[in-house]
């Protein structure tokens, strides 16, 4: 469904009881109704031949259209076969011209404001080692200040650090013994940090006690974050943010369970994240629908739905390409989804590899703006088409995913959910017009290979409690996919998933996820309950 006209390949097998048996001839017949042959009919081939048989290039297939082929074949005794059961396959969209009046589409980019003058306040349990904050951090995580409690020598310290491009420097440190604390009070309970970023100046409070007074170069905008590396880790109960007039910036409280942030974590709180593009658009059917298709792609990653459904099961699409040459479109078949009258086409949109991390951590490295691009093809009872593309009447709004990168996962916030978005029910008023974005060289080509798709479903082995709320669930292999687990919380509560290849063999952490191999990859899913209950 949806191939290339260069893509297509004829091939059969053959059943044969007595030995040596061989094909000596064949025929194929290609056409737009079964068992006729308007399109191709050639004479009897004497060969072997039974894979990769090839159009020739005088056969020029149209677009969007579905054909009809069979084969025949000779055995070595010159006995005929009769033909095959029809077999047959759509053509995608196949030319630029096909893909006239639709136009890439998205949501208007609102990056969040980063902060000048605030206060911040963290509530944390010190559980091993370390907990730094960031203050003042770029929404990549590269420039930043890193204030952190640190309690792996002698006497416990405030290690202050300047990040630039991504590289750490120490700046001093503090010991916190001249302001009553030792190494076993900071571990012992609840603490609370309190920073005061005004200028160039960040003065830090710990439980109530001035521990620091810090005036040099440090980024004159940012927000805040939380980091751990390696052995270090800490429960963050409540993180509170205002700006110099004391107005909220954020507010995030976890209870007295805490969110457990352990070795390898950064994350960047930027207080009001902007949440990946949902875009939607109506179309209606005014006849009896004997056939509909969707023909679809993106710059960065994305998932159809149609009327609240699901549409194909394929991730990951369109694949990565080089987005600067081509990107693949894919071809599907919403028939069955399809309703009389209004209808809803829905896209949810994330980076994939146009603008996510790829490689070593780079960011955008073929596009500042995700987009998509559709065009819908209905067929009426009657024998009449009808097109409706992407374009300014769509409309955009955000959804429950805060982030969605293949390397550092996904965070979904049930809270943000819309129920409905992708009906025709749904009251879209609030939505905005979608931004139209300019075309670009990059060729829409259909997709040639098999797209990513689930093939098997691996049961946990085992379960291991490594550390107070901390679960550890065995696959019992290396594999590639995506994690189905019931959870169970209370509304505005922040589950985190964390993947990794090994666990820690020896020393403090046994039993826990080993992820230092995965540098500053975060693979981390964090799911935020919209109600107490359980979810899948």
């Amino acid at each position: 469904l949806g191939i290339g006209a260069s893509d297509v390949s004829f091939g059969w097998a053959l059943e044969a009881h007595a030995n040596g048996a061989v094909q000596s001839a064949y025929q194929l017949r290609l056409g737009t109704l079964a068992g006729e042959g308007d399109i191709w009919s050639p004479e009897r081939v004497r060969s072997g031949r039974q894979v990769d048989v090839r159009l020739p290039d005088r056969i020029r297939l149209a677009p969007a259209t579905r054909y009809f082929w069979q084969v025949k074949t000779w055995d070595g005794g010159g006995d005929e076969s009769a033909w095959s059961e029809p077999a047959w396959f759509e053509t995608g969209l196949l030319n630029e011209s096909d893909w006239r009046g639709a136009e890439w589409i998205g949501r208007s980019i609102e990056e969040p404001e980063p902060w000048s003058d605030f206060k911040t306040a963290v509530e944390f349990t010190l559980e091993n080692e370390a907990l730094g904050v960031f203050l003042r951090a770029s929404a990549d995580g590269r420039e930043a200040c890193m204030w952190q409690i640190n309690v792996t020598g002698k006497n416990p310290v405030l290690r202050t650090h300047r990040k630039k491009d991504g590289n750490y420097q120490v700046l001093a440190d503090t010991d916190l013994t001249k302001h009553g604390f030792t190494n076993d009070s900071i571990r012992n309970g609840k603490h609370t940090l309190v920073f005061d970023v005004f200028g160039s100046t960040i003065t830090t409070k710990l439980d109530g006690k001035e521990i620091d007074r810090f005036s040099g170069d440090i980024p004159r905008r940012g927000f805040i974050g939380l980091r751990t590396y390696g052995n270090e880790r800490a429960r963050i109960h409540r993180i509170k943010a205002s700006n110099s007039k004391g107005s909220a910036l954020l507010a995030e409280d976890h209870g007295d369970a805490g969110l457990t942030v352990s070795g390898g974590s950064e994350a960047i709180l930027t207080g009001n994240p902007v949440s990946l593009p949902l875009l939607r658009g109506e179309f209606h059917a005014k006849k009896p629908v004997t056939s509909a298709r969707v023909y679809a792609s993106a710059r960065g990653i994305y998932e159809l739905t149609c009327n609240g459904g699901k549409v194909g099961n394929q991730r990951l699409a369109p694949g990565w390409t080089d987005y600067h040459q081509r990107i693949q479109a894919q071809t599907y078949d919403i028939t069955a989804m399809v309703k009389p009258g209004a209808n809803v086409l829905g896209a949810a949109l994330a980076d994939g590899w146009y603008r996510g991390k790829v490689g070593l951590g780079w960011t955008k490295a073929y596009g500042e703006q995700t987009a998509f691009v559709a065009k819908i093809r209905l067929t009426y009872d009657d024998g009449t088409t009808e097109w409706f593309s992407t374009n300014r009447s769509w409309r955009a709004d955000g959804g429950p995913f805060l982030t969605g990168d293949l390397q550092d996962g996904e965070t979904y916030d049930a809270r943000r959910e819309q129920a409905g978005w992708d009906t025709p029910e749904f009251d879209a008023s609030r939505w905005k017009p979608v931004t139209v974005l300019a075309n670009d060289s990059a060729k829409l080509v259909p997709q040639p290979d098999d797209p990513v798709r689930e093939t098997e479903v691996l049961t946990a082995k085992s379960m291991t409690t490594p550390a107070p709320g901390t679960h550890v669930y065995d696959l019992g292999q290396n594999m590639v996919g995506v994690t189905r687990i019931r959870l169970t919380g209370r509304k505005g509560q922040t589950a985190t998933i964390r993947h990794a290849e090994e666990l820690h063999r020896s020393g403090e952490r046994k039993g826990q996820l080993y992820t230092d191999n995965f540098r500053s990859a975060k693979v981390t899913d964090r799911y935020t309950f919209a109600e107490d209950g359980s979810v899948v």
